[in-house]
């Protein structure tokens, strides 16, 4: 089973065949950047999630337990309603971000004080699957996308799926990813070789572990079979050499092989999905030094969504379950160490909707999600440390566009911005402690946030 996150990926790439230029309309914040004071971590009796330095937690939610009625006042909300505010054009960004449009080829960076744009190099054809930036920020990684790879009948489209590595001193690296790119499907009993793997998915299926290490979701397809299935795997790949890791993945016990497989960042821990039979699937989270399962369930109904993720610390997973009914909804916090908790009253507080996505803050200490229903999407965001809800934000304007979020690097907002495959709409970010909302461009998609990249990138020679 793929998870939410994995098969929006998969899905979108299938039929993005856009990239992004153009021009920007900007609205600053009071203070006039979108930049942040650093604080001091909250502790948490059940779940160690600190970190060297982190933001400052807003104190706006006076409760401790969540409210079960979503129109409470012990919710923080949006001001305006969630419309974005006019701000003064001396508006400035900390960081860059790039981005991509639905409408365009390309990629284009954003940032400063005042702000600036530029076209970020991309490769011969323009269309690519953003992985995204290295935990530091230093190195963005994309990679090709086949327009014709998920076409049925199926064309052989492109034959050497490649990876671009740009580093933020101007370094640009071509990586080819067909050498030993196997797979290995348990169902079928059926070896998946380098001639039938077409491309990679796009970030947050495919994402950096470390600086040096990328856990990617491959695609393949048989060019022997116009009409075959695909299947998709996870596999290591590093950068540092050029060449696939097989060992942590091969070694997983009773592993489903196109299942979920998301290792911690720190690589001590992996969570990943096992098949019970053909309606019931599990997960394990695993001590990789002594391959102990510290964690798990096996009764979890194949045919449901489960959303994974990390935190950067590598600290805890969080993992949203999907009910038989939105308030049989739940989120999972599961530490290290094999204790784990649900977020209190989850499927209350957002009746009548599901969860499209899910992201840590880079302080390991707030989750970021977006609940969708028939009616709207909302932003939601959580503190892990304190254990309450910092926020609830409707998205004006995101109605039927799977929204995506990414965190800035201070941790003090949240950037929204539409799934590939919507229609154009704005980039957006979200003030979790003033609680305003800015448009920053008119179409984005495919948004990545880095502290240390430069804003207008050169290549070195």
């Amino acid at each position: 089973m793929l998870g939410m996150l994995w098969r929006r990926c998969v899905c979108a790439a299938a039929l993005l065949l856009a990239g992004c230029s153009g021009s920007v309309p900007v609205t600053p914040t009071p203070q006039g950047h979108l930049a942040g004071q650093a604080g001091t971590p909250l502790p948490s009796p059940s779940m160690d999630t600190s970190v060297s330095q982190v933001a400052q937690t807003p104190e706006r939610v006076a409760a401790t337990d969540i409210p079960s009625n979503p129109d409470s006042e012990l919710f923080s909300e949006c001001l305006a309603g969630g419309s974005p505010q006019d701000l003064p054009n001396d508006f400035g960004i900390a960081g860059t971000l790039v981005y991509k449009q639905t409408t365009s080829q390309g990629l284009v960076t954003m940032g400063g004080s005042p702000i600036q744009e530029f076209q970020l190099p991309v490769p011969a054809g323009g269309n690519s699957n953003v992985i995204g930036f290295s935990p530091t920020g230093d190195w963005y990684a994309i990679t090709p996308i086949d327009g014709e790879a998920y076409s049925t009948p199926f064309t052989l489209g492109l034959l050497t799926p490649s990876l671009t590595l740009l580093s933020a001193s101007g370094k640009r690296i071509e990586m080819p990813l067909t050498g030993n790119a196997r797979a290995y499907d348990t169902r079928l009993g059926i070896r998946w070789g380098a001639d039938q793997f077409r491309e990679v998915v796009g970030w947050p299926g495919s994402h950096w572990l470390n600086e040096t290490t990328l856990s990617l979701v491959l695609y393949y397809r048989d060019p022997a079979d116009a009409y075959s299935s695909p299947f998709y795997a996870t596999r290591l790949f590093d950068t540092a050499s050029g060449t696939w890791v097989d060992e942590p993945i091969d070694t997983l016990e009773k592993r489903h092989s196109d299942g979920q497989v998301l290792f911690s960042p720190d690589m001590s821990q992996v969570l990943y999905e096992v098949r019970s039979d053909e309606n019931t699937a599990g997960f394990v989270l695993l001590n990789r030094e002594d391959g102990e399962a510290i964690w798990k369930i096996d009764d979890y109904p194949y045919a449901t969504e489960a959303v994974i993720t990390w935190a950067p610390n590598s600290a805890a997973t969080a993992m949203y379950r999907a009910g038989s009914y939105p308030d049989e909804n739940r989120l999972m916090l599961i530490a290290r160490d094999g204790s784990s908790r649900e977020v209190p009253k989850f499927g209350e507080a957002q009746p009548n909707s599901y969860i499209g996505f899910l992201e840590w803050a880079p302080d390991s200490q707030k989750i970021a999600w977006v609940s969708a229903s028939a009616e709207t999407n909302t932003l939601y965001v959580y503190d892990v440390t304190s254990d309450r809800y910092l926020l609830r934000c409707p998205l004006v304007g995101f109605d039927n566009s799977s929204p995506e979020i990414v965190w800035s690097p201070d941790s003090l907002y949240v950037a929204i911005f539409a799934g590939i495959l919507a229609e154009p709409k704005p980039l957006r970010v979200v003030g979790i402690v003033t609680n305003v909302v800015y448009d920053l461009a008119r179409d984005a998609t495919s948004v990545q946030w880095s502290e240390t990249w430069p804003v207008q990138w050169i290549q070195s020679k």
